[in-house]
């Protein structure tokens, strides 16, 4: 069971803590703030730098720990966390939110005991918050403590406002799960027919009922619960391959087919569904379509045994003899006395003409055979038949829905192929100035050496390039930012002209900038302003800079769930429109601005924007995949032009753009069936 909401929990707990707290010096507070817009952005080490430096200066700072145990967290890094939260306690004893992550922390260290220890504490100060009962839950039932785990849950079944809960489903599957782990299965049943009564629509009730019906051996009624989940339009890959199961039980061979396939196409990877998928194809010899299934399971997980051992006996039957051969071998070396695999591999040396070694095989099978007819050897088998779906596989995946965030405790194989999704159809990001950048698998084009940005390099000491594919910085290279800006501010405090200040100045700025520091990059912007003729090469990198920090500044606020302000937006533009005339600057803030107006919903504006660019460069990629996006969001453009600037980025080697145009290909082509 895991019913922890990581991120968005703890980021509550965050806030909470956040407005209890009282700051100090000024400085300790914008350090506190550098840490947190680290941590909205993901730059868990650099955030911690942050931290670091705080509790230099406040050594009790019980906030400081308690990011710097987040940032942790998100590293799994769970002891850490562990000893940063219990640090936050030492100062101050009496805040809930600090017990509950220090204990989420220990639930995830397997420190089930201490970790119920640290939710009951959190408990003794609000009873009745959901997310530590939750929690608390899941620790009873890790060291089964089914009891307990049962008296939390009624208590919060039993709550008004846990009903108008997004966990209210999930407590009676939890429930349901429970009572199976306890052993009463009559009791699960119960509870599932009850959740049934409370929502008819919900799908993974009815999922639960089938599998505890299952339990019960009522196949009949199991498979009528599987049917209702699945027409309900369940997503519980579970349901199938119990459905499955049942149709194969009944001899309905294609409706068992269906089912399976129906799992593998919630989740390709399922190495459960599209075993017993393969199965029933041997079954009914499908053997071409149940290699294909073998070959994925074999290829991705070649330490299953039995599906090793189900393709060798396929290829011997469609005579794939070397595949065999090969197949049987590698059993034989983990397995030196499995006698159906002597006998298969006799099978196919003979096919490919290697009588000798055939011979051979048979009579290391014969012996093994004479042997374990007189026990001196025990038969090893490797079974090869379709599974039923587990209590927790069912259940438990039904739960997992509850959670927002990260979990390790149950099945989290979904989760990277529905990043792949949406990173398909994410927008190329702006061009900013950074001495990082990490290359694509196709294009190798992700810095772009600005002549009017080698000057600066050689009169700033920095080595920065113009990219949209920068890094999140590693614990050494945020140090190196810092030492940077002391070097900097070394060579400013020196009697130097005011041209060389500006440069000095700037590039303090772009320090501050990589270090998600928005606030003191415009006050260092503001300066090198002062120092910087407005006919100077020197002035436009700085206007760039401008908007690059306040579109810094807004991307922070809006991740904290703040609202734009349209102020920082016309500053922004304003900023970036000086820059579009310059012959070095001018494409790479035209790009940025097309992004604002993307961002701002201004997709027509935005397609103006990346359109003045590809005229310009037709071989700009960027802009071309930025555009089709646009184009799609705003829903007026014509589904030709998209494909065209799709194919276009694709051919220049943003190769997500060929997903995105397979997608609208089939649905262009499924439209025109219907």
């Amino acid at each position: 069971m895991s019913l922890l909401t990581t991120k968005r929990a703890l980021t509550t707990v965050i806030v909470c803590i956040v407005t209890a707290s009282l700051f100090g010096q000024i400085n300790t507070k914008r350090l506190l703030d550098n840490g947190r817009n680290a941590l909205h952005f993901e730059d868990y080490v650099l955030s911690m730098q942050y931290f670091n430096k705080v509790l230099s200066v406040k050594p009790n700072s019980t906030e400081a720990y308690f990011l710097r145990g987040i940032a942790k967290l998100e590293l799994e890094d769970y002891s850490g966390a562990k000893d940063d939260f219990s640090k936050a306690l030492e100062c101050n004893p009496f805040m809930p939110a600090l017990y509950y992550a220090k204990g989420f922390a220990m639930k995830r260290l397997g420190e089930y005991e201490d970790a119920e220890k640290a939710f009951t504490k959190a408990l003794e100060f609000t009873p009745e918050n959901t997310e530590y009962l939750m929690n608390r839950i899941e620790v009873y039932e890790r060291q089964k403590k089914y009891d307990k785990a049962l008296d939390d849950i009624n208590f919060l079944l039993s709550k008004k406002s846990t009903q108008r809960h997004k966990a209210y489903e999930m407590l009676f599957l939890e429930k349901t799960q429970v009572l199976v782990e306890k052993g009463d299965t009559i009791g699960a049943d119960a509870v599932a027919t009850q959740a049934i009564r409370e929502n008819p629509k919900y799908a993974e009730f009815y999922s639960a009922k089938g599998l505890v019906s299952l339990l019960l051996k009522k196949d009949t009624t199991a498979r009528r619960m599987y049917e209702a989940a699945a027409e309900l339009g369940s997503k519980n890959i579970s349901t199938y391959i119990n459905l499955g199961l049942l149709n194969y039980r009944a001899k309905k061979y294609e409706n068992a087919l269906s089912n399976y396939s129906k799992a593998i196409e919630i989740d390709p990877n399922d190495r459960q569904a599209r075993f017993n998928r393969a199965i029933l194809r041997c079954e009914v010899g499908d053997w071409n379509n149940a290699m294909s299934d073998l070959d994925i399971i074999v290829n991705n997980h070649p330490d299953i045994d039995e599906a090793v051992y189900q393709r060798a006996v396929v290829a011997l039957e469609i005579g794939e003899y070397n595949k065999a051969k090969q197949d049987f071998e590698s059993l034989l070396r983990k397995y030196h006395d499995f006698l159906p695999a002597f006998y298969g591999h006799a099978q196919a040396c003979e096919a490919i003409g290697q009588k000798r070694q055939a011979s051979i095989d048979r009579y290391r099978a014969a012996k093994l055979e004479y042997d374990a007819m007189n026990g001196k050897l025990k038969r090893r088998k490797i079974v090869a038949a379709a599974n039923i779906a587990t209590t927790k596989s069912v259940i438990a995946e039904a739960t997992k829905k509850f959670e927002t965030g990260n979990s390790d405790y149950y099945n989290d194989k979904t989760r990277g192929k529905v990043q792949d999704e949406k990173a398909s159809a994410t927008m190329r990001k702006d061009f900013v100035l950074s001495p990082y950048a990490s290359n694509e698998l196709v294009r190798k084009d992700s810095r772009r050496f600005l002549p009017i940005v080698e000057k600066f390099n050689q009169r700033s000491g920095m080595k920065l390039t113009m990219t949209n594919n920068d890094i999140a910085l590693s614990e050494q290279l945020s140090s190196i930012h810092f030492a940077d800006i002391e070097r900097i501010d070394k060579e400013l405090s020196k009697s130097i002209s005011d041209d060389t200040k500006a440069v000095l100045l700037t590039a303090k700025a772009i320090n501050y900038i990589i270090l998600q520091n928005p606030d003191s990059a415009i006050a260092e912007l503001d300066n090198a302003a002062k120092n910087t003729a407005e006919n100077d090469e020197l002035w436009k990198l700085i206007r760039f800079e401008y908007g690059a920090a306040i579109n810094k500044r807004m991307e922070i606020r809006l991740s904290k769930g703040e609202s734009s302000d349209s102020k920082e937006i016309e500053q922004i533009r304003e900023y970036w429109t000086e820059c579009e005339n310059d012959a070095e600057l001018g494409l790479y803030a035209t790009f940025n601005l097309g992004n604002l107006c993307y961002n701002t919903g201004n997709y027509k504006e935005a397609v103006l924007h990346y359109d003045r660019i590809t005229l310009k460069d037709k071989n700009f990629a960027d802009a071309h995949f930025n555009k089709a996006l646009a184009k799609m969001k705003d829903g007026d453009f014509d589904l030709e032009s998209i494909k065209n600037d799709l194919s276009a980025a694709g051919e220049l080697g943003i190769y997500q753009a060929y997903s995105i145009l397979k997608r609208l290909l089939d649905a262009e082509s499924k439209s025109r069936k219907n």
